[in-house]
């Protein structure tokens, strides 16, 4: 029941706190053994209390680790960094992640990559990942017991899991005690319950008040968790009618997967098109049935079907050619756009997010405000409205925020993979010396 689903078949329950809708997910997350993926705790009612117990049931807790202090490298040796994940090659964190691998400091970490079987079963990885300097391991073939064991044979110090509850077989891998110091890193926007040691976030991604919707001990990064990869390939920038977008109309983006549309979202997007003349939304196209709710919906809010341009899927070189087509990214609000979202900003196209309570819901504001754009942040689909309404009929407040991201592009702390890898390492020795003493692991604050 995500997205346009419910934006047509429960319109008449989305105003309503106390409906059956919203009450029946509480309870769901409440509920002993919790049925499905805890992925689909991410929806428009979902709190952060429910996806930590969905997680907690879900994924139960992490076993006894033994010998943890002498299983860590000595201080004057660099630590082994294991980085483990089933969705490296063409997933969107696949695209993040070579530029940290690049820059890692050999002098102070080993860092290996552990490529776990994806659904088809089928280890995999982009091809970027061999041009990085890293050792990169197949774990084919492996159940989550015999990774584990050759992750503690190959003497990893500190596990940075890229899958959580993003693999088939959620956290296998930590259940059996695969390093002394394991961490929840990037792959998966949420807790995921108390099978890791650490999550990496930062301060505006999760505030002290969320504290207590984590499992993990919280690791806060200067300025924006999520990694990028700035050397990646980008064809020449097509024009407008190539990609089938009117030439002078102002165009909004919501380049947002089919399953992550939330209904109060949707509509504060078809109210910019109803109070910006001519303007246009441009969507990924996910087929028939996708196309068929949106324009429905459209319709239902009083916006023509022509009014929404759809866009074929490309490969990545492509796909980054064509954001700059656009004047303004309208971000979703449960989910937020998250890579994408980077993406964009990279390519100069400013973004207006929603900023909710969990993790999924809070990437957009990090990316901004790493991005030096905090007055791009709303606190509600109205006020994204609002904003993004006042964007488009300035063209003089629209310039300078290109001119801003152009600037940003080399000097804002979102694209600065240098002073980025640095915090994580501090962050990775921070936790390593509390282990080393012997201290249970504690929220871990990186200043810049």
């Amino acid at each position: 029941m995500h997205g346009l689903v419910i934006e047509t078949r429960w319109a008449g329950l989305l105003d309503d706190q106390d409906c059956l809708l919203d009450r029946s997910l509480h309870i769901l997350a409440r509920t002993t053994g919790v049925p499905g993926h805890p992925i689909t705790l991410f929806h428009p009612f979902a709190i952060l209390q429910d996806q930590l117990d969905a997680a907690i049931k879900a994924g139960g807790e992490r076993g006894p680790c033994s010998n943890i202090a002498t299983r860590l490298s000595p201080p004057d040796k660099p630590l082994h960094i294991g980085y483990i994940g089933s969705y490296l090659k063409e997933h969107a964190l696949a695209l993040a992640l070579p530029e940290l691998f690049r820059r890692h400091d050999r002098t102070k970490f080993r860092v290996t990559l552990y490529i776990a079987p994806n659904p088809a079963g089928e280890t995999m990885c982009n091809d970027a990942f061999h041009d990085c300097g890293i050792e990169i391991v197949s774990l084919s073939n492996l159940d989550g017991a015999r990774q584990a064991e050759r992750l503690r044979r190959d003497g990893v110090d500190i596990l940075s899991d890229l899958d959580g509850f993003l693999s088939q077989a959620p956290l296998a891998v930590a259940r059996h005690d695969p390093a002394p110091i394991c961490v929840n890193y990037f792959g998966f926007p949420g807790t995921c319950g108390r099978l890791h040691d650490y999550i990496i976030g930062d301060a505006r991604l999760i505030p002290e008040s969320a504290q207590s919707g984590y499992g993990e001990r919280i690791v806060r990064l200067p300025h924006c968790y999520m990694p990028f990869d700035g050397a990646r390939p980008i064809s020449p920038i097509p024009n407008r009618s190539s990609a089938g977008l009117p030439e002078k109309a102002f165009v909004f983006l919501g380049f947002h997967s089919q399953n992550k549309i939330a209904a109060d979202a949707f509509a504060s997007w078809m109210r910019c098109l109803r109070e910006v003349p001519e303007s246009v939304l441009w969507m990924l196209d996910h087929g028939d049935t996708h196309r068929t709710n949106l324009l429905s919906s459209a319709r239902h809010h009083g916006v023509a079907p022509e009014r929404i341009v759809f866009a074929e899927k490309l490969n990545n070189k492509d796909h980054l050619a064509r954001l700059p087509l656009a004047d303004l990214y309208l971000d979703n609000s449960w989910f937020n756009a998250h890579t994408t979202g980077a993406d964009a900003l990279w390519c100069g196209l400013p973004l207006v997010t929603i900023a909710g309570e969990t993790f999924a819901s809070r990437v957009g504001a990090s990316l901004l405000h790493a991005a030096g754009m905090p007055d791009l942040v709303a606190g509600s689909p109205d006020e994204q409205a609002e904003i993004a309404i006042a964007l488009a009929q300035s063209p003089r407040r629209m310039a300078a925020l290109c001119t801003h991201l152009k600037r940003a592009v080399r000097t804002a702390p979102l694209f600065d993979m240098g002073a980025y890898t640095h915090a994580l390492e501090r962050a990775y020795q921070a936790m390593a010396e509390r282990a080393r003493s012997g201290m249970m692991p504690a929220d871990i604050t990186i200043t810049p």
